[in-house]
């Protein structure tokens, strides 16, 4: 769900420093020792979302874009489906200063595809490598896969008016192939 160095693969703001047993141990011990119910959260998601399951996005299988929608004006989740409802209330994902946090991440992301297009604008290829890195290793880099999808729907003038310098970046097919991650599955 939420990419970028040692983030939480739910909230995305904190540092990772738990290993989430996705299928709780109590429930499924034979998953215990299974490296793909093992997910990288912060202390308080694992907490908060304890021994839940199922009814909410597993980050591993499924595309949290099919579940929820993140509003980029101010950072918060919609839900898309019971699943998503599910997953921002267990987990709080809209309360913690959380929204804020997106919100600056996505003013964050503008200040970046600006440096990725000065970079190509003199062919910087490597400068470009640099920021589309910074980009995918950022905390809440679920907010640069939220905008890029967004960008292509028939709605982005109006989801992205406030910055049609971005809008037009976002849906450059060479960034947009660089940047843009498959759903997983």
């Amino acid at each position: 769900m939420a990419a970028g160095i040692d983030s939480c693969m739910f909230c995305g703001n904190h540092l990772g420093s738990d290993i989430d047993h996705f299928r709780p141990k109590s429930r499924f011990p034979l998953r215990t020792f299974d490296w793909d119910n093992h997910l990288l959260v912060c202390a308080e998601c694992n907490r908060r979302k304890g021994d839940v399951f199922p009814g909410l996005i597993d980050p591993t299988t499924e595309d949290p874009f099919d579940h929820l929608h993140l509003q980029l004006a101010d950072g918060r989740y919609l839900a898309l489906t019971p699943k998503g409802e599910s997953t921002i209330d267990i987990l709080k994902l809209n309360v913690r200063r959380l929204p804020e946090a997106r919100a600056l991440a996505r003013r964050t992301m503008a200040g970046l595809l600006s440096c990725w297009r000065s970079c190509r604008d003199v062919a910087d290829k490597d400068g470009m490598a640099a920021v589309a890195a910074t980009i995918r290793e950022q905390p809440f880099a679920v907010v640069a896969q939220a905008m890029l999808r967004q960008a292509v729907h028939p709605d982005a003038e109006l989801l992205l008016r406030e910055s049609p310098g971005t809008l037009r970046l976002l849906r450059d097919k060479e960034l947009r192939a660089t940047l843009l991650t498959p759903p997983p599955g």
